[in-house]
């Protein structure tokens, strides 16, 4: 939480969020001055680019003003173009808003989008954005029409930036008690997979509680999977929530006070972080009960992506390798040479900038053999 020409803020600063590389990190502050632009004395959504040392005040009006309400809870996306919060100002958008709502910023348009238009009711903090911008899940009253069951305290919708619609989290049966609710979002990288905490117990089968679990909602499948259980597949005895997802959607973890989910099991109140892992691949658990028939047994695959990571660094003995005392290189372009033509084509080849340390990274890399290569540095030679 440092401006942009590196001052410490001068107030209260905390719940970051961090783009897939490092580089981007967003958080909220009510300090005065990280911006030029912020004189509004409001909590504010910023964004710190750890490599350039830039500070950028996200939580502006449309028209370039200071926004005229508190921001809080960002979350942004991989690449750290789009970030996502919650915020009461009335001036993020052309022609206001009537309660607090979730906005997305594109950094790079410098345009504010509301996501939870046609909300009847309030709209909660809580939410996320995916890994590729294009998705957001969030918790609010139940949407007219939308929701299974329009008596819930609270349901979750993931909105399509793109097609520009919701999508319900309610797709299996819910009961009809206002103090049921839907609620705490996380999203898989391309929003496919949403998890989320409820108490409705027709949300999955053998749920004699209504106390919180945590679920997976697949989008594509419309399908919802209780998490929390025990062994024997039934549903905790303990209150779950507080979830993450892996950018995949294969793996959650999750808080819960519910003991015996541990191996050994707990007995005592205190919550501990559980996680969650998918059976092998290739294997499918079925239960049949008499006379039943299973038809939805299927299987499904998806591509697993890697990542190629290094650095740069003044080799001052020439032998090929970082020692002590051998500083990393900033600002230098590295490129993956598709077409193995020795240059960097702007338009066609994935390209980064080394950070103040030397370090690079490129991500979601389909599997296959890459040539890694660099501008050349004028005034130096390469030694590997």
């Amino acid at each position: 939480s440092l401006s942009t020409g590196g001052a410490q803020a001068d107030f209260d600063s905390g719940l970051p969020d961090v783009s897939a590389d490092g580089r981007y990190v967003t958080f909220t502050s009510i300090a005065n001055n990280l911006s030029t632009q912020d004189n509004n004395n409001f909590a504010n959504i910023f964004v710190r680019d750890r490599q350039t040392g830039l500070t950028d005040l996200v939580s502006i009006g449309f028209d370039g003003s200071p926004a005229d309400g508190n921001s809080t809870l960002s979350r942004i996306s991989d690449d750290g173009r789009h970030v996502s919060f919650y915020s009461s100002a009335d001036n993020l958008v052309a022609g206001g808003t009537d309660f607090a709502n979730i906005f997305v910023f594109d950094r790079d348009t410098r345009t504010a989008e509301r996501v939870s238009f046609d909300v009847a009711g309030f709209v909660d903090v809580y939410h996320d954005i995916s890994g590729d911008g294009g998705f957001v899940a969030f918790s609010a009253s139940p949407f007219e029409g939308l929701s299974v069951s329009q008596d819930i305290f609270t349901d979750v919708f993931v909105y399509d930036r793109q097609n520009m619609t919701h999508q319900a989290v309610s797709a299996a049966g819910v009961g009809a008690d206002p103090n049921q609710q839907i609620s705490h979002p996380r999203m898989s990288t391309d929003g496919r997979f949403v998890t989320v905490s409820s108490n409705i117990a027709g949300l999955a089968p053998n749920d004699p509680n209504f106390d919180f679990d945590v679920y997976r909602y697949d989008r594509v499948n419309e399908s919802i999977e209780r998490l929390s259980n025990y062994a024997n597949g039934f549903a905790a005895d303990g209150l779950s929530i507080f979830s993450d997802i892996s950018a995949d959607g294969r793996h959650v973890v999750f808080y819960s006070a519910a003991g015996q989910l541990s191996d050994p099991p707990r007995f005592d109140d205190d919550f501990a972080l559980f996680a969650h892992s998918p059976l092998p691949a290739g294997n499918r658990s079925v239960t049949l009960e008499p006379r039943q028939v299973v038809d939805d047994a299927d299987f499904g695959n998806q591509p697993q992506f890697g990542s190629i990571a290094g650095v740069k660094f003044r080799d001052d003995n020439g032998d090929g390798a970082q020692d002590e005392g051998e500083p990393g290189i900033p600002d230098v372009t590295i490129y993956l040479d598709l077409n193995h033509n020795g240059q960097l084509d702007d338009d066609d080849e994935p390209s980064t900038v080394t950070d103040e340390d030397g370090n690079y990274m490129f991500i979601d890399l389909p599997p296959g053999p890459y040539i890694v290569a660099e501008v050349a540095v004028p005034g130096s030679e390469q030694t590997q």
